[in-house]
């Protein structure tokens, strides 16, 4: 019994065990059992190493400002993430944090920009 990354054989016997995996190891592996009656493959398996980056732009408070009543963008520079991420907002007031509730006015697209339609002195 072996198994294959890429047609290169491990000698594992019966399962295989990557200790501290990495993204070198990302790949299709197959279970390949041979004897002198034949041949029996598994079906192939794809390893996908889940990761989550960091923000690049630290601790830094970027202020942005927008005009009352006009449509509005906050970017989000967002990390590598594998599988995709979800994205939420959260607005940091005096006293606590408080996670935006979308809705018909207020959007975040799939890179993770909030977008704010009519925009307006008050937020929560």
């Amino acid at each position: 019994m072996s198994w294959s990354k890429l047609s290169r054989p491990d000698p594992s016997v019966g399962s295989i065990q990557i200790a501290h995996v990495s993204e070198e190891d990302v790949g299709y592996y197959q279970c390949i059992v041979a004897s002198e009656y034949g041949t029996a493959m598994s079906n192939v398996i794809q390893l996908v190493v889940g990761v989550v980056d960091d923000f690049t732009d630290g601790e830094n408070v970027v202020q942005y400002t927008a005009t009352e009543y006009d449509h509005f963008k906050l970017p989000c520079n967002a990390p590598r993430s594998i599988p995709a991420a979800d994205y939420f907002w959260s607005l940091n007031s005096s006293t606590k944090d408080v996670l935006i509730q979308l809705d018909a006015r207020l959007q975040i697209d799939q890179q993770g920009h909030v977008y704010m339609c009519n925009s307006t002195a008050t937020f929560v």
